[in-house]
Parts: structure tokens; sequence; C-alpha cells
């Protein structure tokens, strides 16, 4: 009985890795699911957003994702933006390789999505009314940051 039930652990272990890789939806679900009620619990910001907005994007597009409408209030009531974005998201070899239409995307394939995506930052941030003069563009490379405390696995 011990082994049938290893087998039947070991089984489910493996179906549950394959739903993981071929159906990450479902745990998105599960993780929007969990926390819709905590985010609508949270009490409205109650001060002025005519202030200074710093907002730090690991790669392009994460700005206007997580803080698109924030930067909008902010900008509407006369505050000022800056942006600075970690990394250019240049690491992201199927990104490269879906562009280019190449299975291996070589190093250079990877610079110009790096510059592609520079381009669509400004873009963006164009688009919210954030001048060029507060972007700011750290260059770390994609997954290289630093662990916070030494020792620490990033």
């Amino acid at each position: 009985m011990g082994r049938r039930m290893a087998i039947g652990f070991f089984v489910f272990l493996i179906l549950l890795t394959a739903l993981v890789i071929n159906a990450p939806w479902l745990l998105q679900q599960g993780y929007a699911w969990y926390y819709r009620g905590r985010v609508g619990a949270l009490t409205p910001w109650e001060g002025s957003f005519r202030q200074r907005l710093l907002v730090l994007a690991p790669h392009p597009d994460d700005e206007t994702l997580a803080a698109g409408g924030l930067i909008q209030k902010v900008q509407a009531s006369g505050g000022q933006v800056f942006i600075a974005w970690m990394t250019l998201g240049d690491g992201f070899q199927w990104d490269a390789a879906l562009l280019d239409r190449t299975l291996r995307p070589r190093p250079e394939d990877l610079r110009k999505l790096a510059e592609r995506r520079l381009g669509e930052a400004k873009a963006a941030a164009r688009t919210l009314g954030v001048p060029e003069n507060h972007l700011f563009f750290l260059g770390y490379p994609d997954r290289g940051l630093l662990p916070p405390v030494p020792g620490d696995k990033p």
C-alpha cells in the first residue's frame, strides 16, 4: 500500500507540474480571486495627488500596467511624475524569438529587443504626459539585479 501511495503521489506531482506549465492562467485566476477582495478592502488615498511621484519599474510596460492610472491622476492634479526602469527586459529570449521569428535569438537580437523596448517605454511615457527629462533607464541586465542581502537568492 505504501508503494502504491508513493506512485500515486508522484503521478499527481507530474500532473500538477504539467498543469502549472501548460495552464498558468489557472494559477493567475486563483491569485486574482484571492487578492480581489483584499485590494477592495483598502482605503482609498485621501491626500492630494499634487505632488511628486517616482515609479520604479522592473521592465518597460510595467509602469503603465501597474501605475498608469496613478500617473494620470498625479499629472492631472499638477504633480510631477518621474519613471525609472531597472532593466530593459532584454533577457526575455521568448520575446526576442517571437519578434524575430527565430528559434534561437542571437545576442544582437536581444540588443535589438532592448532598443525596441526602450522606444516603446518612451512612447508610453509620452502618451501618459511624462516629460522625457523625467525618464531614467538604469541599464541593469535583465535578471541581473543583485539580491538585497548578500547570500540571498534573487
